[in-house]
């Protein structure tokens, strides 16, 4: 009778480590920790998440931060790099498994250039988009995606190509990447992100 206790027990211990086990989410790279760091309060109104640890990001009540299902993280800082000051954000889209890391900067007058880096959760791909925007009016903003008009903007503010591209390295890796590896308890580092792909922008083909 007593064996028999023993091997339940062990039986039970086993099948409490196997669900303890599945439940640790697969963290293939540092995207995912920081997705799974938003998701897993996602539905806690007061919840503070991992981000909350990271110096300079915006404290608010968590309830507030959701709109349309998209909840929100923001820097209260900016970063200067050559003649550009860039603030960051993030969101993070549940229902469809994505987040953004964003980074946006004015331009002269009433433009401004946008770099965003897309995470695909499901195919562990990270699309970096670029584009600029051109306030026209109190309501007409009109936005611009193809190379050809980001380079006419980034040459009538004199600003080369390399800068932005300069900026969306040093943003994602040394500030944002560097941030959260240095402040949670994150296993990755700048130098080692994890297992994903990378898609450059082809603005930065030539």
């Amino acid at each position: 009778m007593k064996k028999i206790k023993i091997v339940l027990m062990i039986i039970f211990l086993a099948a409490i480590g196997l669900i303890i086990y599945l439940s640790i989410p697969n963290d293939r790279n540092v995207f995912d920790e920081m997705y799974y760091g938003e998701e897993r309060i996602f539905h806690v109104p007061y919840g503070y998440t991992v981000f909350s640890k990271i110096p300079n990001i915006k404290e608010r009540i968590r309830k507030d931060d959701v709109y349309d299902d998209i909840l929100f993280e923001e820097y209260t800082d900016s970063t200067k790099i050559d003649n550009l000051t860039w603030y960051a954000g993030f969101s993070f889209e549940f229902s469809v498994k994505k987040m953004s890391i964003s980074f946006g900067s004015k331009l002269k007058g009433d433009k401004g250039i946008y770099i965003a880096h897309r995470y695909n959760k499901k195919t562990k791909v990270l699309t970096e988009e670029i584009y600029v925007s051109h306030t026209k009016g109190n309501y007409d903003t009109e936005l611009y995606y193809d190379t050809d008009t980001i380079k006419k903007y980034l040459d009538e503010a004199d600003i080369p190509v390399e800068t932005i591209k300069k900026a969306s390295d040093e943003l994602l890796y040394n500030k944002v990447i560097s941030d959260w590896t240095k402040y949670t308890y994150s296993k990755f580092s700048k130098e080692n992100i994890g297992r994903v792909k990378i898609e450059r922008n082809p603005l930065f083909d030539e």
